[in-house]
């Protein structure tokens, strides 16, 4: 018996950084129904808070996630550090860059974080789709997931 997690989180990001956050969680819900769990940003939900509730509620979230959906969070660190996998979204809308989501695999601080195994950056719905599912079907190697 599989006794992996079977979640999916999306993390979301800070205000309008990734345009099409909430529809994307839209069609993620109903392309996998009953496995998403959405974590906004804080920033979208009140501001940052210092007690440690919410950092407990992340690591509970993490340690139920087969997988992390995010554009360029700081959680896709945290999944990495813990063996989960991740699907960067690299395709759609941001605020302030023509050239959308896809011009942040430039920035020179994410290039480690992108070439790191098990984080796997998409291009377009269809292949976040198809990442989501080769992590699902347990087609990851083991040196990924490791927690």
């Amino acid at each position: 018996m599989n006794n992996l997690p079977t979640k999916i989180l999306i993390a979301g990001t800070t205000l309008n950084f990734w345009v099409d956050e909430d529809e994307m969680v839209d069609r993620l819900k109903e392309t996998f129904p009953s496995r998403i769990v959405y974590r906004p940003h804080p920033r979208r939900t009140g501001g940052f808070r210092p007690e440690r509730a919410p950092l407990d509620e992340l690591t509970r979230q993490l340690r139920e996630a087969t997988v992390v959906i995010a554009s360029f969070s700081t959680v896709l660190v945290e999944a990495a550090l813990l063996g989960i996998p991740s699907c960067v979204v690299s395709f759609g809308r941001s605020f302030g860059d023509p050239a959308g989501l896809s011009a942040h695999t430039e920035y020179e601080h994410m290039a480690e974080v992108l070439a790191w195994p098990g984080v796997y950056v998409c291009r377009s719905y269809p292949a976040l789709i198809d990442r989501i599912q080769y992590v699902l079907d347990g087609r990851v190697s083991e040196h990924v997931r490791k927690a």
